[in-house]
C-alpha cells in the first residue's frame, strides 16, 4: 500500500509493505498492537440503543462485527464517550444496536473501535 492501513482486523507483529518506497524512506509499517480499524460516522438519539450510519457507509464496507467495541464521542452521561459492545446489525446496513443505550444525542461523530483499536508503527527508514 501507500498509507497505513484503515481497515479490518491486524495482528500483531503483521508487515504491510510501501508500494511506492524509495531510497531513505520508511518500507513500510508493523502492527504493534492487534486490533482493528475502521471509522463509522453514525448518530445515536439518548436513551436509544440503535445507532444510525449517517456517512453514507454501509454497514457491509465497513468491516465491523457483532461483538466489537464501539466508542461513540459525546453520547455517553454528560456528554462523555460512550464505550459499548455492538449486539445487532441491521439487514439494510443502515443501523446496528449496541448494549448500552446512549445518555447523550449525537449525530455525524466518528466511532472507532475504542480500546481493540490496532496501532501501527512505521519501520525504520532505508539507508540513502
Amino acid at each position: 500500500g501507500t498509507a497505513v492501513p484503515t481497515n479490518n482486523y491486524w495482528a500483531k507483529g503483521s508487515i504491510v509493505w510501501k508500494t511506492d518506497v524509495a531510497a531513505g524512506g520508511s518500507p513500510g509499517w508493523v502492527c504493534t498492537t492487534a486490533g482493528k480499524l475502521g471509522t463509522l460516522t453514525v448518530g445515536i438519539t439518548n436513551a436509544t440503543t440503535t445507532v444510525n450510519i449517517t456517512g453514507g457507509t454501509t454497514w457491509t464496507m465497513s468491516g465491523w462485527e457483532i461483538g466489537d467495541e464501539i466508542l461513540i464521542p459525546g453520547a455517553g452521561v454528560a456528554a462523555a464517550d460512550l464505550t459499548t459492545t455492538i449486539t445487532g446489525i441491521s439487514v439494510s446496513g443502515s443501523t446496528f444496536t449496541v448494549a448500552n443505550a446512549a445518555s447523550t444525542t449525537v449525530v455525524g461523530v466518528t466511532a472507532t473501535h475504542g480500546t481493540e483499536t490496532a496501532v501501527f508503527k512505521a519501520m525504520p527508514n532505508l539507508a540513502a
